[in-house]
């Protein structure tokens, strides 16, 4: 029990004393520097007037310039080489109608002159099986009339036994002789139904090798490959000699003179975007000559993932051509940058970006005011964004709401202000009234 007493007067003691070294320690330490905090004053801040008008707005965008017109060019009919346009290059330019290969034509030749032979044929069998029905229809004319006459003939006879003139075997010589009648006639019949079904099948006979000289001749014009339309080629001349199968492309046809580039803009920037408008379109390798292009077409339906609306422009095809005729044309692939002119926003408040400050990750003005000592302050305002991402004449951006007329808001020293900071106000708005 004693021990135990000891060991708790041990504890107790060495607790007392570090208590006391700890505020002995406090008590001896210096005072904190004391920083006196002087009074700043009001922050100097420059301001422009709101005031509504019309302002030019535009889109600016990126894109792959494309030609207007590719063709894969491929051999339809395959053989041997006979002939190369001399004027296959890589990257050169053909004109509409030029020859570009020339494929073997003798065994099509050949066949040709064979379809034609055996349609001749077919003509003749045809020609002759039309005057077969001709002579099969003469035949059953002159068969019916005589089988009508030995009718009329075989009534008479009829009516002299009946009245007792003829004998009964007068009769019976007549039936038969209008029965052999009869059996003519059938075989005059049958005979011009033979000669129409050989009708039929020398014209289905004629009809199918003219077909048959039809696709042989269209092969034959095929042997001869021609550019069906101006550009440039792409891709290595074939030799001469050597062989091309059908449907294996040797080269590619750019239409170059009417560039379009595509690009991809923001839902949202697209309202107010129409077909026709004007666009300015600038590339790097050629940042000195601004080409002018016009939208062509406008997407209907925005990518799901990066909410975007394809759009088209097309150069302007006369600067174009003119550019091919001066040997500096722009080819397709390359990067450019335009800016679309849309329509102006009319009265409405515009701002440079600069002025606005972000608090909470919406949009705020500082609009200058007075306090209840009539001392000049700022007061943050929400503003609504129309169109934001919209480029208006440069860097503005347009309010939909936030603002009055005559208002006046603070465009410098911005990082120094809050609600309510205290300013002092330059006597004139800086530069225009709206920036």
């Amino acid at each position: 029990m004693s021990r135990l007493l000891l060991t708790i007067l041990c504890v107790a003691a060495l607790v007392a004393g570090s208590l006391s070294l700890s505020a002995w320690i406090v008590a001896s330490a210096p005072p904190p520097i004391q920083v006196a905090v002087s009074d700043l004053g009001p922050v100097p801040v420059e301001w422009v007037q709101a005031s509504r008008r019309t302002v030019p707005r535009s889109v600016s965008v990126q894109g792959t310039l494309r030609p207007s017109r590719t063709a894969d060019l491929a051999p339809e009919v395959g053989g041997r080489l006979v002939e190369v346009s001399d004027q296959w290059r890589s990257g050169a330019w053909v004109d509409a109608g030029t020859l570009l290969w020339k494929v073997n034509p003798d065994e099509l030749t050949l066949e040709v002159a064979r379809g034609a032979a055996l349609l001749e044929q077919a003509d003749a069998a045809l020609q002759q099986a039309g005057l077969a029905v001709t002579q099969s229809r003469g035949a059953e004319a002159s068969a019916r009339e005589h089988r009508d006459a030995l009718a009329r003939d075989e009534g008479r006879v009829d009516r002299l036994v009946s009245e007792g003139h003829l004998r009964a075997s007068d009769l019976d010589a007549a039936v038969a002789r209008r029965s052999l009648a009869d059996q003519g006639l059938r075989e005059a019949e049958a005979r011009v139904e033979n000669s129409s079904v050989a009708v039929r099948s020398a014209e289905a006979l004629r009809k199918e090798r003219e077909q048959v000289l039809e696709l042989a001749r269209t092969r034959l014009s095929k042997t001869a490959v021609l550019a069906p339309f101006g550009g440039r080629l792409e891709g290595h001349a074939p030799a001469v000699g050597g062989f091309v199968a059908p449907g294996v492309p040797l080269a590619q046809l750019l239409d170059v003179r009417t560039l379009r580039l595509l690009v991809h803009v923001p839902a949202e920037q697209t309202v107010g975007l129409r077909l026709g408008m004007a666009a300015s379109v600038r590339f790097p390798a050629q940042p000195e000559k601004p080409r002018q292009a016009r939208v062509r077409s406008i997407g209907a339906q925005a990518d799901p993932l990066t909410r975007s609306i394809p759009i088209e422009l097309e150069l302007d095809p006369t600067a174009a051509a003119s550019q091919v005729e001066a040997g500096g044309e722009l080819a397709a692939g390359l990067y450019a940058e335009a800016v679309i002119e849309l329509a102006p926003l009319e009265s409405t408040f515009a701002f440079q970006r600069e002025a606005f400050t972000f608090i909470d990750g919406l949009p705020h003005l500082f609009v200058l005011a007075q306090d209840e000592q009539e001392r000049d302050v700022v007061l943050a305002r929400p503003v609504e964004l129309a169109q934001r991402g919209t480029a208006l004449s440069g860097s503005l951006w347009a309010l939909s709401g936030g603002v009055e007329e005559g208002e006046r808001i603070a465009v410098s020293s911005l990082s120094l202000l809050t609600h309510g900071t205290r300013v002092q106000v330059s006597d004139a708005a800086v530069g225009d009234t709206v920036r």
